[in-house]
């Protein structure tokens, strides 16, 4: 969701996230055309449920969001029935 400013993005906690010794979550964002080729943006590693928006490039811009928990990093959703990859995990920039 976006706050009335529209520069602040938030989400409901994860339970599963919030109660990990070292939860956090990673929100990637990048261009709509490098979705395309399964890249998934810069990522930007922290605890929370909020993210202050950057200034947006032209063209349209996608923010994902997982949960990251002490085992693992959370699923990145689906796309046609299969799970997108998580070969390449967040290594913030």
């Amino acid at each position: 969701m976006l706050d009335g400013d529209g520069d602040l993005l938030t989400w409901d906690p994860d339970p599963d996230v919030d109660s990990s010794i070292d939860g956090r979550y990673n929100v990637y964002r990048g261009s709509i055309d490098q979705l395309a080729h399964s890249d998934w943006g810069d990522c930007h590693d922290f605890t929370g449920n909020a993210f202050r928006l950057e200034p947006a490039p032209p063209g349209a811009v996608f923010y994902l969001v997982t949960g990251v928990t002490d085992l693992e990093e959370g699923t990145k959703g689906f796309s046609t029935g299969t799970e997108r990859s998580k070969y390449a995990p967040c290594a913030p920039r």
